[in-house]
């Protein structure tokens, strides 16, 4: 699920945290552990900008970050501060009376004066990830990719309401500076409204999507064009007390009924995430080893439940220069090989249906197997450019009722009228 806290827009500084070498701006640097002394530094990027000095060397290892940043605790920084390993820098050169960084990238070994020869550089801006496994992926991209395609990891903050301030902040100026974006489940229709991603029906056929999970994919349809694709999806799930029932509720009438029956056992016969809200906290549970998952539960005429789909997706800037090259990193990125690490090496579900029955993936996710059948049946949000407003409005009468504070016949009522004032617009 995405967090939706309400936090201040951040500027692309404030974001940007990338893995890989990067083409810095001089005077928004302030260098720090440098093997050379600040002074001479200077003197060596003084030096640069003459056009009697055509090569010079700055430090051969270094750290550096954005002078303008405000101190943060070591814990805070490690996340969120904006933090360039500029790791095996090769020298500087003068191009046309400015200065080139000559780029050494530490997972391809080969060094390229940027603008010139050497491979296409993109930028991926991710979400946040706290496992490690996108800078896995991007460095065995670069090591072994023959697309002639170098990529620069950018991770994101750990708000998800951060990030798309962001993307709107650098989008609305029609900027490239971002190639590939991860964007929300719940943000395509938006992005693709607005003009800001590219349409991928051309690039990925329709045999090609077939192999990968129907809900995710129609995450990424807005008005019958894909303009995303997805990455890895998650999904809402029924918990049960396996130590209280032994078979699990298939409908909202078996639920009632099972409730109950079971009240002697427990306080409350069904909980769950009643704030107006859209994701979950996570406390430490004392029922651990206790529990198992089922399917979501359907009522009235309906013979199966459908959970709510969650997750990222992988979208190309409109505005990018480097749309093919940046096809062929999502391609690569949709591919066996990372589908099954974003398995293996952070537990996240991936969008590629074959990863669920690779032997390896069984053996050290055996969750896989359950989740897969519940994530055949899943289905998307409201695919709206409108959607956050249409959560709100849901959110606002939802939880009204549940309050007591209307009854639950007026907050229905309520919300017919406000969503058809919605769509109307």
């Amino acid at each position: 699920m995405s967090e939706h806290n309400a936090r201040e827009a951040i500027s692309p500084r404030q974001i940007s945290q990338r893995t890989d070498t990067v083409t810095p701006s001089v005077q928004s640097l302030e260098p720090t552990n440098m093997s050379i002394p600040p002074t001479q530094f200077s003197q060596t990027i003084d030096a640069a900008t003459s056009s009697s000095v055509p090569v010079v060397s700055p430090p051969s290892t270094g750290r550096f970050v954005l002078s303008d940043q405000p101190q943060m605790s070591k814990r805070r920084f490690s996340r969120r501060a904006i933090l360039a390993g500029l790791t095996g820098i090769a020298g500087l050169t003068v191009v046309g009376g400015g200065i080139t960084w000559l780029i050494h990238s530490h997972t391809s070994g080969n060094t390229y004066p940027t603008g010139m020869s050497g491979p296409i550089n993109i930028v991926w801006q991710s979400e946040c990830d706290v496992t490690g496994v996108y800078a896995a992926l991007v460095d065995n991209y670069n090591k072994t990719n023959r697309d002639g395609v170098h990529v620069t990891w950018r991770d994101g903050p750990a708000s998800t309401d951060d990030l798309l301030n962001f993307y709107e902040n650098t989008l609305r100026t029609r900027s490239g500076d971002i190639d590939v974006m991860s964007i929300d489940v719940i943000y395509p229709a938006l992005f693709a409204s607005k003009g800001w991603t590219v349409t991928l029906n051309d690039k990925w056929p329709a045999s090609d999507r077939a192999d990968y999970l129907s809900g995710p994919i129609r995450s990424c349809t807005y008005n019958g064009k894909i303009v995303a694709a997805p990455m890895r999806t998650d999904l809402g799930l029924i918990y049960y007390r396996t130590d209280i029932i032994k078979t699990p509720p298939n409908t909202w009438n078996d639920l009632v009924n099972l409730s109950q029956s079971h009240a002697s056992r427990t306080r409350y016969g069904y909980v769950w995430q009643g704030l107006q809200y859209e994701a979950n906290d996570h406390a430490q549970s004392r029922i651990a080893g206790k529990f198992d998952i089922h399917a979501m539960l359907y009522g009235g005429s309906n013979t199966t439940g459908h959970s709510c789909v969650g997750g990222w997706n992988l979208a190309i800037n409109a505005f990018s220069k480097h749309v093919d090259a940046s096809w062929k990193f999502i391609q690569y990125m949709l591919g066996p090989y990372a589908q099954k690490q974003l398995a293996l090496q952070a537990t996240f579900t991936p969008a590629l249906k074959s990863v669920y029955n690779d032997p390896e993936v069984q053996q050290k996710q055996p969750l896989f197997t359950k989740i897969f059948p519940m994530l055949q049946t899943a289905l998307p949000r409201p695919v709206s450019p409108v959607y956050q407003e249409l959560s709100r409005m849901i959110q606002t009468r939802v939880h009204q009722a549940l309050l007591k504070q209307v009854s639950p016949q007026d907050a229905l009522n309520d919300l017919q009228s406000d969503l058809q004032t919605l769509v109307s617009r």
